[in-house]
């Protein structure tokens, strides 16, 4: 990586907004400050205290020009665990961004050729990490954005996060695995997204698989007979738009399952939180 010689001096920034159903309903809002960096597998964003993303020391984002030509920069070491961070690069490369040009950004890349670049996939297993833990979308929230007139990229995800929360009898009931099945069978919930370099149109390479399920490997998590635990899968734009079955395995092959054909749809750059299910009520 080139040395870093200077930082760029605009935030670019990523609203993306938590759209609730709970009884207040509530927005909260979910904000990323960054700027701008040679696609790695570890990129990922994590969720604070306060439902904001934030940053992660090594998190990079890949830019290209009109003509193609791309650079990488990387967040700035004392912006780690921050919501607000700066990106350091070529400064060469930055001069240009802040000129009337289109440049692109896109976070996390995995490849990229001359005229696509190819997102980490999001798998149709996922891992279920406690909240406590910090732990949000390891890998799996693709975002991308075009620089406006001032050379601020403002980023939009065509994933989502549906939040389900669950609770039980009190040391009585682990969950082993949960799936979530898309009433429309058609409907692909997880895949791999290729995007034009310039234009940002997307395709979407669907999983192997039934295409309308995801599931959440849940390592015997505790439910409490109080406070819900929530566990959150990430999904692609337009999920659940007709309802979905849910199934909570209580070991390897039994589960107790419910369905609901509410439109419970989750937006790209959204999270859908649930109001708590009570699984003695399944």
């Amino acid at each position: 990586m080139k040395k870093v010689v200077r930082m760029l001096g605009l935030c670019a920034l990523v609203a993306l907004a938590f759209t609730s159903c709970k009884k207040n309903d509530n927005t909260n809002k979910v904000t990323f400050k960054a700027t701008i960096a040679q696609p790695v597998s570890d990129d990922r964003t994590q969720l604070n205290s306060g439902n904001y993303v934030i940053w992660l020391e090594g998190d990079e984002i890949q830019v290209f020009d009109e003509n193609r030509n791309a650079e990488v920069f990387t967040v700035a070491n004392e912006f780690n665990n921050q919501t607000a961070a700066t990106f350091t690069g070529d400064p060469t490369f930055l001069a240009k961004i802040n000129e009337a040009g289109k440049y692109t950004a896109f976070y996390p890349v995995n490849t990229y050729d001359a005229t696509t670049v190819t997102m980490n996939n999001v798998p149709a297993t996922q891992t279920y990490v406690r909240a406590q833990d910090g732990r949000f979308a390891d890998e799996l929230f693709p975002m991308h954005a075009t620089n406006n007139d001032e050379g601020i990229f403002e980023f939009a995800s065509d994933a989502g996060v549906m939040r389900i929360g669950l609770y039980g009898p009190s040391n009585n009931f682990q969950v082993n695995k949960i799936e979530l099945i898309d009433a429309n069978p058609n409907q692909v919930l997880t895949g791999t997204l290729t995007y034009n370099i310039l234009t940002r149109e997307k395709t979407i390479d669907a999983n192997a698989g039934d295409v309308n399920k995801v599931v959440l490997e849940c390592n015997n998590a505790a439910l409490n007979d109080e406070l819900a635990r929530e566990f959150d899968f990430v999904v692609l734009d337009g999920a659940f738009a007709t309802g979905f079955t849910m199934r909570v395995y209580y070991d390897e092959t039994n589960f107790i399952e419910r369905t609901t054909t509410k439109a419970n749809l989750v937006e790209g750059g959204h999270i859908h939180s649930m109001p708590p299910f009570d699984i003695t009520n399944f």
